[in-house]
């Protein structure tokens, strides 16, 4: 029988006939204590995570780290919540890596922001909530909600992360081969 967070004390189990100690029995108590306070600390820290294992930083292990930090936030919450956490930590990510587009406009840059944090809200939104006492979900939702994410920011907004300068790219590649004769070309 799984123990309660009421029947909880600092990760100790009471009604257990061994006592033991469990990280995420202590995590979830400490989240019943504190609760939302904890869970915008997760999911802004996520934000942070996220920007740290973006290029040009590149430590891409952090991307994991955010990922477990906002599944724990996200654990037991329901929809209102979990658009709440989800906007946060896209408010934080996109903030931070897509300050690069100041310097071609400000206003591009705030709609940008604004734009991914709204598809990142949704995804997180869609997670499944818990149900009579159980997360629907479970650890795997979030990040099948990012990967669907990512594929639909490689094609919205604006043609996608690879697009008017890769497909430039390619022709000036297809440009500079030297032609055959006889030999198509584009």
């Amino acid at each position: 029988m799984a123990a309660r967070a009421e029947d909880l004390i600092i990760g100790i189990e009471v009604n257990s006939p061994a006592i033991r100690l469990s990280i995420s029995t202590w995590i979830a108590a400490h989240l019943q204590r504190h609760g939302r306070i904890v869970r915008i600390g997760l999911a802004l820290t996520t934000g942070v995570a996220w920007a740290g294992a973006a290029p040009p930083r590149g430590w891409w292990p952090m991307l994991s780290l955010g990922v477990a930090f906002l599944t724990l936030a996200l654990h037991g919450q329901g929809t209102r919540e979990r658009c709440l956490f989800g906007g946060l930590t896209g408010a934080m990510f996109y903030g931070l890596t897509l300050q690069w587009l100041m310097d071609f406009s400000v206003a591009g840059y705030v709609a940008m922001v604004v734009l991914e944090t709204t598809l990142l809200t949704t995804a997180v939104a869609l997670i499944p909530a818990h149900r009579s006492g159980r997360w629907a979900g479970g650890w795997w939702a979030l990040p099948a909600a990012l990967v669907l994410l990512e594929a639909i920011q490689l094609r919205f907004p604006l043609g996608g992360s690879r697009s008017l300068a890769s497909r430039r790219a390619r022709r000036t590649d297809r440009s500079r081969w030297p032609h055959r004769s006889g030999a198509r070309s584009w």
